[in-house]
């Protein structure tokens, strides 16, 4: 039996309290850095995706 890993690219937006609804633009990278190290807290081990009837576990979250 042979097992798989994928990568999945996905895109945050993250607002302000109180933002309006106009498209977000590119964080910086103090933002970034947060936001991936905060995803990563809460994904790593803990969050899971099922393809084909599989169940995968995030194993690990890096900004692109």
């Amino acid at each position: 039996m042979s097992f798989h890993r994928f990568v999945v690219i996905v895109e945050v937006t993250v607002a302000a309290p109180g933002a309006s609804n106009e498209p977000g633009t590119p964080a910086d990278q103090e933002l970034t850095d947060s936001v991936t190290k905060s995803l990563r807290q809460a994904a790593v081990g803990k969050v899971k995706g099922k393809r084909q009837g599989k169940d995968y576990t995030v194993e690990k979250v890096e900004k692109a």
